[in-house]
């Protein structure tokens, strides 16, 4: 009765111990292992551990302290502590810094189910057990966030790191939605600077994106705190907005029609078409005597712009400008409303380069000869004239006869009676500056001249 008794005993205690589980986690004491050493001249390094299994604290290392010889260079010493627990560890949050010198990077580290070996034969009473050698980094807060988050996709932007680990090394990687990430092609370590900037137009952002943009770090570390090969670091946000668009052509002027004339304009194309709810302000400068300031109607609000066949998109100024120098600033708003031209923003804003509407050369004549009708002939008086003005152009006369508009019959001058008198009246010069007006009587006669551009010479 009493062998029953024990066999069943037996049985008990050998189900409960193959029950236990343990679990073995490997720490590699940190300021040691790093390739060439470390010279810290004396300088005391404190760092600590927590092990976490999910919520569950697990191991708590306290504060340990080691002072760094003033020998130079520190070995590795190959000290590797073996932490063995009932539960397996989930997280492990570390800490390091060296007197003296800035804080190390503090570590919440969680461990994957991919990052530990089952070893068959370990483990009290030879049952399996995990020993974690490889730790990767989920939430390594290794990147720094600038002050400044919002960019254009044309501008750069300065992706910096903080220097945790003498041999850690970032390679960056961007992404749109935080899910799919590529390669920056840059990196930085603290060998060779913890700062790189990265050219925006090197990635891939769509003209039109606007959102978030993601990157992160994978960070490559050769020994450490714990040993790991490779870890993904914390995630930085910056916020991309549309770039205002580029001058592609810097404003074209057009010249007034006439030397008098308040008719100029200019034209000028970007680089992209407007956004959806998206409006071009425009602001005209014109010099005056004091210098630059707002022109006469000095604004337009653009909410449409011509495609051209340069692949850029132009818009043309109403004409109603004098002839004059003048510079354009644009900015660019979404939404309603507008933005005042004495808005504090254009101050920022490079102009244009200046641009000068012009003014075509003033139309001007004078009488160079007449003659009276003579007294045996009628009809036989002329008057010559001779008119300048812009190049190119051709000339015209009216002529009045009593301050009445005459009009040539074919024989004489008459006395207009027609309704087209703009159309009918004026004579074009027999030569380019030079005209004679014959077959003319005697009377009180003025004569009126323009070019083929229709602009008056103003006596």
């Amino acid at each position: 009765m009493k062998k029953k008794l024990l066999l069943v005993l037996l049985l008990i205690v050998s189900l409960s111990v193959r029950a236990q589980k343990k679990y073995t986690f490997q720490f590699v004491r940190p300021g040691s292992g790093f390739t060439g050493g470390l010279f810290f001249n004396g300088k005391t390094e404190t760092y600590r551990y927590r092990v976490y299994n999910g919520n569950t604290l697990l191991k708590d290392s306290g504060i340990l302290t080691r002072v760094i010889p003033t020998t130079g260079l520190e070995v590795f010493d190959g000290n590797i502590a073996y932490e063995v627990f009932d539960q397996r560890p989930t997280r492990v949050i570390t800490s390091w810094s060296v007197s003296g010198s800035s804080t190390r990077c503090d570590n919440d580290i969680t461990i994957g189910s991919g990052d530990c070996e089952v070893n068959k034969t370990g483990g009290l009473f030879g049952q399996p057990s995990v020993t974690c050698t490889t730790v990767r980094v989920s939430n390594n807060n290794v990147l720094k966030v600038s002050t400044n988050n919002t960019f254009c996709r044309k501008e750069s932007i300065t992706l910096t790191s903080n220097s945790c680990i003498p041999q850690q090394t970032i390679s960056w990687y961007y992404s749109l939605d935080n899910i799919n990430y590529k390669p920056t092609f840059l990196s930085t370590s603290t060998t060779s600077g913890n700062s790189v900037i990265l050219d925006l137009k090197d990635i891939n952002i769509p003209p039109s994106y606007e959102g978030p943009l993601y990157f992160k770090g994978t960070v490559s570390i050769t020994t450490g705190l714990f040993k790991w090969i490779e870890s993904d670091s914390n995630i930085i946000i910056y916020n991309i907005i549309p770039c205002s668009p580029e001058l592609v052509q810097q404003p074209t002027s057009i010249t007034t029609s006439c030397n008098y004339s308040e008719d100029g304009s200019f034209a000028f194309s970007v680089d992209r078409d407007l956004l959806t709810n998206e409006k071009l302000i425009a602001t005209l400068y014109y010099e005056y005597s004091t210098g630059y300031d707002l022109a006469t109607n000095p604004q337009r609000e653009i909410t449409n712009l011509q495609a051209m066949a340069d692949g850029s998109f132009g818009y043309s100024w109403s004409k109603d400008l004098v002839s004059g120098k003048y510079q354009l600033k644009y900015q660019t708003l979404k939404g309603s409303g507008g933005i005042n031209p004495t808005d504090g923003s254009w101050a920022s804003i490079v102009p244009s380069d200046e641009f000068t509407i012009g003014k075509p050369s003033k139309v001007d004549f004078e009488i160079t000869d007449s003659a009276d009708q003579n007294c045996f002939e009628v009809n036989d008086g002329y008057i010559d004239i001779s008119a300048k003005g812009e190049s190119g152009r051709t000339f015209l006369y009216q002529l009045r006869k009593d301050n009445v508009i005459q009009i040539f019959n074919g024989t004489n001058w008459v006395n207009y009676t027609g309704n087209n008198v703009d159309n009918e009246t004026w004579f074009p010069f027999t030569n380019s500056e030079t005209t004679r007006i014959s077959n003319l009587n005697k009377g009180a006669y003025s004569v009126k001249v323009k070019d083929s551009q229709k602009c008056l010479a103003k006596q």
